[in-house]
């Protein structure tokens, strides 16, 4: 006999021995009364005969199982990795992949979606929040908001249990750019002359880091006075911009088109390299031919975040100006211009890839008091205004 029944206190355990001889159960919710143990003991003579003749399949039998893959939560976040890896960049895909086998996977893998409640998902984020950031939390629900989706595919009437979870951010940290004497003292210290027409590049092109490192010679129009973005670095992958409007052409302003024009005659002997760089539709390739413009002799390639990170730090320290991070160079430039009061807020925007003025107000740009004009005396003067 390969099968047979166990009646345990209120329900029937139905058994049979597998083809590599291995035990296995699945419990029906029954009560060992007579009837049932009579209809438990047909199942498990059909699957005996089944096993026999190599027909038998757990899932027309016990469609509940949890045993079955297509009724655990593993199931579906393997489904809905292979349909959704090509959607975005590697480096947001890495993130994604952090999220689900770190704090969904491990959680939720063997669990039977349609048996999670609500209060299943509350208490799993109430732990989730005594390690994590609130930004995190809320990605890692926004994950698991995405796998159930999958599943709600085939069972609609089932909701997701995650629904009406709400996480509150903290406010974000206010942009702290660096001032013009600040700009000043960082310029006016020794450094080596390819990093100090790094640094100046930093402060005054409106370029991101990932979009610096990686320029190159052929990307640079002296005459013009202009550099083309055409590609971003990012945890060593090469890609196209982040969005369409991220490729543009930058009008440089003196510093930067200065620090470029240095920087062109210490590169110039720069041999080409061949890279390949990821499409945005994350799965096809291009090849490019380039002349590193921020080139390293030690890896022999261009320059990369980490390196250019400890070189900053370490030269804001030699100067004695307090520390923010190497991509604050980017809101350093926003928030000059829009100090100036000499240029649209929509012009600068285009300059640094936005679609519209709102990434200026709310992420990188500010009034930095300290070099803003004296705009009341100006107005004073416009209007024709005396004091008492």
């Amino acid at each position: 006999m390969s099968a047979g029944i166990e009646p345990l206190a209120r329900s029937i355990r139905i058994w049979w021995r597998d083809a590599e001889g291995k035990i296995q159960r699945e419990t029906v919710n029954w009560l060992p009364e007579p009837d049932n143990i009579k209809r438990a003991k047909n199942i498990s003579v059909i699957i005996d005969a089944e096993l026999a003749n190599g027909s038998f399949d757990r899932a027309r039998h016990f469609p509940n199982s949890k045993h079955l893959k297509q009724n655990q939560m593993s199931y579906y976040i393997d489904r809905w990795m292979s349909r959704y890896q090509h959607t975005v960049a590697p480096s947001s895909w890495h993130s994604y992949q952090s999220h689900i086998e770190n704090h969904i996977r491990p959680y939720w893998g063997e669990r039977n979606p349609a048996t999670i409640t609500p209060d299943d998902v509350d208490i799993w984020v109430d732990g989730l929040l005594c390690k994590l950031s609130s930004k995190t939390v809320r990605e890692v629900i926004t994950r698991f908001r995405k796998i159930w989706s999958i599943y709600e595919r085939q069972y609609p009437d089932i909701q997701d249990p995650s629904r009406g979870i709400s996480i509150r951010l903290p406010d974000p940290e206010d942009i702290d750019p660096f001032t013009r004497d600040e700009i000043d003292t960082i310029l006016a210290h020794e450094t080596a002359p390819d990093l100090h027409n790094l640094f100046k590049f930093m402060l005054w092109s409106g370029l991101s880091m990932h979009e610096i490192i990686c320029l190159a010679i052929e990307d640079i129009d002296l005459k013009q006075g202009t550099v083309y973005v055409n590609r971003s670095c990012v945890r060593g992958t090469y890609r196209v911009t982040k969005t369409r409007r991220r490729k543009r052409s930058v009008q440089l302003l003196a510093p930067a088109l200065e620090a470029v024009s240095d920087q062109l005659a210490i590169a110039a002997a720069q041999t080409i390299t061949k890279i390949n760089v990821l499409n945005r539709d994350n799965k096809t390739n291009k090849i490019e031919s380039l002349r590193w413009l921020w080139y390293c002799s030690t890896t022999k390639s261009h320059y990369n975040y980490d390196q250019v990170k400890n070189r900053w730090r370490s030269h804001l320290l030699a100067c004695g100006v307090r520390y923010r991070s190497a991509n604050n160079g980017r809101h350093t430039y926003a928030s000059q211009l829009l100090t100036s009061g000499a240029v649209p807020i929509e012009w600068l925007a285009n300059q640094m890839g936005h679609c519209s003025t709102q990434m200026i107000n709310q992420h990188y740009g500010k009034l930095i008091a300290t070099d803003a004009p004296d705009h009341v005396n100006r107005l004073n003067q416009a209007l024709k205004l005396s004091s008492v």
